[in-house]
C-alpha cells in the first residue's frame, strides 16, 4: 500500500454498493459477493470516504465525535483504510 498522509484521498471501487441503515453502513463487494457490515466509528470513516474527505477531514470528525486522541484515531483511521483496500473496496487517489 503506498504511504498516506493527511491530504490523503479514496476513490470508492466501482465494484461496490453502499447504504445508510440508520447508524451503520452495509457494504456489497459486487466482485466477491461478500457483504460488510460497518458500525459507529467504522461507518463515520466510510461516509468520509463516500464524502471525498481527506485523512486528516476524517480524522478531525472522529476527533470531535468520540473520546479518542488524534494520535489513536489516525493509527485506527489508518489500519482501517488498509483493510478496505485488501478488501478491494478503495483505492488511493
Amino acid at each position: 500500500m503506498q504511504t498516506l498522509n493527511q491530504e490523503s484521498r479514496f476513490n470508492l471501487s466501482t465494484e461496490q454498493i453502499s447504504t445508510k441503515l440508520e447508524q451503520d453502513t452495509v457494504i456489497l463487494n459486487l466482485a466477491t459477493g461478500k457483504y460488510y457490515s460497518l458500525e459507529g466509528v467504522a461507518s463515520l470513516i466510510w461516509q468520509g470516504l463516500e464524502a471525498k474527505q481527506s485523512l486528516i477531514e476524517i480524522q478531525e470528525k472522529i476527533v470531535a465525535n468520540y473520546n479518542v486522541s488524534p494520535e489513536k484515531s489516525l493509527s485506527d483511521i489508518q489500519a482501517f483504510i488498509e483493510d478496505l483496500t485488501h478488501a478491494g473496496l478503495i483505492s488511493l487517489q
